[in-house]
């Protein structure tokens, strides 16, 4: 009898527990887009309250690693005003937003930027919390397509296999390609490598799963592209 009480109690407990825990969910933790240098770019994820009842949610700035220049702000219902690290804002019962969004403003500055959002009910931050990582790639408008004498970010250029295993090549009709340089979504560089001829093979195998950024660089290092790809680990 005991041991049935005791049982019954623990399958309660967990199923409130677990319900607790599914108050809200977020569509991915990994959100990227890319755009130009003198647009804002918004990668941008859907937060549905899964209760039947109204629920407070709160976000929380908690890194950044952005290059020289540029600036963000955060929007759910509305836009902060860039110096805001942290906001509350409430869903109804069962409802979502479906663009809340990290707005990248480079400023003209190419690069690769990123800013690790929390979101958590202010109630019980800690067992509620749910990091999200927004990543973002700006380039400079196209003014070549072959030899990029006239400076500018060329779009000429691709990174296969996608997704990648054990190394990417380059597929591209741009010839001043000297360095490769390969950084994580939090804008940190992991790898980096020489170009020496065409139809190379780039070794990324030890790379944790996950999607990166390319640098793809001249003699000057200078950018000339910034694509993507997905890092596979099966």
């Amino acid at each position: 009898m005991i041991k049935t009480i005791l049982l019954s109690f623990l399958i309660l407990f967990a199923g409130n527990a677990f319900a607790h825990a599914q108050s809200f969910t977020i569509s991915h933790q990994y959100p990227t887009d890319q755009g130009k240098t003198h647009t804002e770019i918004s990668p941008e994820i859907e937060i549905k309250n899964m209760t039947n009842s109204p629920l407070e949610l709160a976000w929380e700035i908690t890194e950044s690693y952005l290059p020289e220049g540029w600036s963000t702000v955060v929007c759910e219902y509305k836009c902060n005003q860039g110096f805001e690290k942290s906001s509350t804002f409430t869903l109804a019962p069962k409802t979502s937003i479906s663009n809340f969004r990290v707005g990248f403003r480079p400023n003209t500055h190419p690069g690769i930027g990123s800013t690790e959002v929390t979101i958590y009910e202010p109630s019980r931050p800690e067992s509620s919390a749910v990091k999200v990582m927004f990543a973002a790639s700006a380039r400079d408008e196209v003014t070549s397509t072959n030899n990029n004498e006239g400076g500018g970010i060329s779009n000429t250029t691709q990174v296969y296999p996608n997704p990648a295993i054990e190394y990417i090549m380059l597929n591209t009709d741009h010839q001043n390609i000297k360095y490769i340089e390969i950084y994580n979504i939090i804008g940190r560089k992991v790898l980096s490598y020489n170009v020496n001829h065409d139809r190379e093979k780039y070794d990324v195998s030890t790379l944790p799963r996950g999607l990166y950024m390319v640098r793809l660089l001249d003699a000057n290092k200078n950018v000339i592209d910034i694509p993507r790809f997905n890092k596979n680990n099966p």
